[in-house]
């Protein structure tokens, strides 16, 4: 698999959330997800196809458990969060 990027992830974030995307930070939630593609078990893989399905009911919720752990984000946040599991995803499927 060829490496990816952190202009690859800001451009597919800035494109799908119409902003200018640079943050450092998302890139390591990439590489995570990548890192639990690659290794994870199976639970764990499921769970993050599991998140970028969720509708906004569901999208509350998870912020609520982050938050619950400490780490709260705004709800444009945790979008942003969840189309980098989901660039995770397609990154995956498109160069194994």
């Amino acid at each position: 698999m060829k490496r990816p990027t952190k202009k690859s992830l800001y451009e597919y974030i800035s494109k799908k959330h119409d902003i200018k995307y640079k943050d450092p930070q998302g890139f390591d939630e990439f590489k995570s997800a990548l890192s639990i593609l690659k290794i994870g078990n199976q639970d764990e893989i499921d769970d993050l196809h599991m998140l970028i399905n969720m509708d906004k009911e569901k999208r509350l919720i998870f912020r609520y458990r982050l938050a619950t752990n400490g780490r709260e984000l705004t709800p444009s946040q945790v979008d942003i969060h969840i189309s980098i599991i989901e660039y995770a995803l397609k990154y995956v499927n498109e160069n194994t």
